[in-house]
C-alpha cells in the first residue's frame, strides 16, 4: 500500500512540475510576444543569404558540391559531396552522413568543411525523403523511408565505386548518423549490416530499451 502510494504521489508531482512548467514557458512567451511577432527585416535577409549559402545548387560551399541520385524507381535523392562520383581517390572511404529531424544535410556543415577531413574521405551528406532537395514519399512510414535510404546506400556505394563488378567492398564504408537518422541507422545496423563497415550513431533512443521503460 506505502509503494503503491509512493508511487502515485511520484507521478503526481511529475506531472504537476511538468504542467507548471508548460505554464510558465506559455507566459513567458506570451509576455515577450514570441507568438505575434512577425519576421523582422533583419531576419528575413538572414534567411535569404542561408538559402543562397547553403541551396543555391549552382555553387558550391566549403568544398562541397550539389548531386543528384535517382533511384530505380524513380525517387529522387539530394546530397553534397567533396567528390565527384567519377573520380573519387581509390584510397579514400566513403563517410555517408544522416541527418535527424526537422534538418537536412547543412547539420552536418561544421564537420563537412574540415580540409582535414575532406582530404582523408569522401564525403555524403544526404537530404533524408521530404527534407532539402529530397524528393517527398506519397506516404510516409517507417518502412517506406527505411527503403528509401537503404536504397539510396546501394545506389551512392555503386556510385562512388564501393561496390563494382570486381568485387564488394572495394574501399571502406561508414555511417555517421543523427537523431531520427540514428533511429534509422540502427535499423540498418541490425537488419543490413553489409552496408557499411561502421556505424557511428549519434543522440538516438535504443527503441527496444526505450519501449521497455
Amino acid at each position: 500500500m506505502a509503494k503503491a502510494l509512493s508511487g502515485i504521489l511520484k507521478h503526481t508531482f511529475v506531472f504537476a512540475y511538468g504542467l507548471f512548467t508548460l505554464i510558465l514557458y506559455g507566459l513567458t512567451a506570451i509576455r515577450k510576444g514570441f507568438f505575434f511577432r512577425g519576421t523582422t527585416e533583419k531576419e528575413h535577409l538572414e534567411l535569404q543569404l542561408a538559402r543562397d549559402r547553403f541551396w543555391n545548387l549552382s555553387k558550391t560551399w566549403s568544398g562541397l558540391s550539389h548531386h543528384y541520385i535517382i533511384l530505380r524507381n524513380g525517387f529522387k535523392f539530394h546530397y553534397v559531396s567533396n567528390d565527384p562520383p567519377e573520380g573519387p581517390a581509390a584510397d579514400k572511404p566513403l563517410i555517408i552522413f544522416i541527418h535527424g529531424f526537422p534538418d537536412s544535410w547543412a547539420v552536418w556543415r561544421h564537420l563537412l568543411k574540415s580540409k582535414a577531413l575532406q582530404e582523408a574521405a569522401t564525403l555524403v551528406a544526404v537530404d533524408l525523403p521530404g527534407y532539402g532537395g529530397t524528393d517527398s514519399l506519397e506516404e510516409y512510414s517507417s518502412t517506406n523511408v527505411l527503403e528509401s535510404l537503404a536504397g539510396f546506400i546501394i545506389a551512392i556505394r555503386a556510385k562512388y565505386g564501393i561496390d563494382t563488378d570486381a568485387g564488394i567492398r572495394q574501399r571502406r564504408t561508414v555511417i555517421v548518423s543523427h537523431d531520427w537518422g540514428c533511429v534509422l541507422s540502427m535499423r540498418l545496423a541490425a537488419e543490413a549490416p553489409q552496408l557499411a563497415d561502421r556505424f557511428i550513431l549519434s543522440n538516438g533512443p535504443l527503441v527496444c530499451i526505450f519501449n521497455e521503460g
